[in-house]
Parts: structure tokens; C-alpha cells; sequence
């Protein structure tokens, strides 16, 4: 039986919500706190202690917007960058363990189920269903 806990993400140095943020900077297409909120639905107040959490812990960096001086633009650091790579390696080997079990067929039906439910509670466009296979 697979025990799933916040384990591997704490020996990554990472909680789970932390690890989106990360992960949403790292795509480098949304900077501002409020576009980092929309991505992950994330109440934006929240997202504030989180965001200082990751500033403190030198995992990213607040500029100010040359375009716009009342805006702040978050960035990754190198530090950030990495222990992101550490979190992916911690959440690939988490998914493996959970999946072990389930060929490659059966993985990618369940991908295509789970994005038909999570479209039934959050009406915003889910990716293509047709993906093809999961790794």
C-alpha cells in the first residue's frame, strides 16, 4: 500500500502550494501577484503569506515593474529553480508509487477522467482531453 503524504515534498523543502507557485513562475508568463492568483485560483490575500514565505526562504524576489512602479513582478531565483527541479523529482516518484500499478493505458484513461471531473467543478477550459500518453 502506498502511505501518500506531504513527506516528499518536505524533504524537497516544499509544501505542495508552494510547489504550484513555483511552477506557475517558472512557465515565466505570469509575473504578478494577481495573475499567479487567476492560474491557481488561489485567494489572493493568501497568496501574499505564501508569496512572503518563498521571499524569505530566497526562492524568488519581488521587483518593482518598470512599467508600472505600483506593481511588483515575482521572479525565481536560481535557488527557487532548484529546489523546483528537486520538487518535480519528489512529485514524479510520488505519482509513480501512486501509479504503479496501472499500465500505460489504463493511465492515460484515468488522465482523461480526472480532466472530466475537475471541468465539472471548475467551468474554465481543461486542457485536450486527447493528450496522448502520459510519461
Amino acid at each position: 500500500m502506498v502511505h501518500l503524504d506531504h513527506d516528499r515534498y518536505e524533504e524537497a523543502g516544499l509544501h505542495p502550494y508552494h510547489h504550484a507557485i513555483l511552477a506557475v513562475l517558472d512557465e515565466g508568463s505570469r509575473e504578478t501577484q494577481g495573475a499567479i492568483a487567476d492560474a491557481l485560483g488561489y485567494d489572493k490575500g493568501q497568496l501574499v503569506g505564501l508569496l512572503d514565505e518563498l521571499e524569505n526562504a530566497g526562492l524568488i524576489e519581488r521587483r518593482r515593474d518598470p512599467t508600472d512602479r505600483r506593481r511588483y513582478a515575482i521572479h525565481l531565483t536560481r535557488k527557487g529553480k532548484t529546489l523546483l527541479a528537486r520538487a518535480r523529482e519528489a512529485a514524479q516518484a510520488a505519482e509513480e508509487a501512486l501509479l504503479a500499478d496501472l499500465d500505460a493505458d489504463e493511465r492515460r484513461v484515468l488522465h482523461i477522467l480526472l480532466v472530466k471531473v475537475s471541468m465539472t467543478v471548475d467551468r474554465t477550459p481543461g486542457p485536450d482531453i486527447n493528450c496522448g500518453p502520459l510519461r
